[in-house]
């Protein structure tokens, strides 16, 4: 089965422990971080993940609105403008 490269956004509001939370529980659910170099950016703090394509709708529900740590879950794929 193929992987899913997937952007987690964290609140800027969320703390470091929080965050790590996260990184372990999406770890322990069999994905994998590819990026975390921003994790802790005051400005747009997020993560790259790869997880299996067939688990990218459970993750967006796990962190639907109204997480406290999580801010959004979406495909990284290539933007396009016109």
């Amino acid at each position: 089965m193929a992987n899913q490269n997937v952007i987690v956004q964290f609140k800027k509001t969320s703390s470091e422990a929080d965050r790590q939370k996260i990184i372990a529980d999406i770890k322990g659910k069999g994905g994998s971080v590819v990026n975390d170099e921003n994790v802790n950016s005051k400005i747009f703090p997020f993560i790259t993940v790869s997880v299996p394509q067939a688990d990218f709708s459970a993750l967006q529900s796990d962190f639907s609105d109204g997480h406290e740590v999580v801010e959004n879950v979406e495909a990284d794929q290539q933007v396009h403008t016109q």
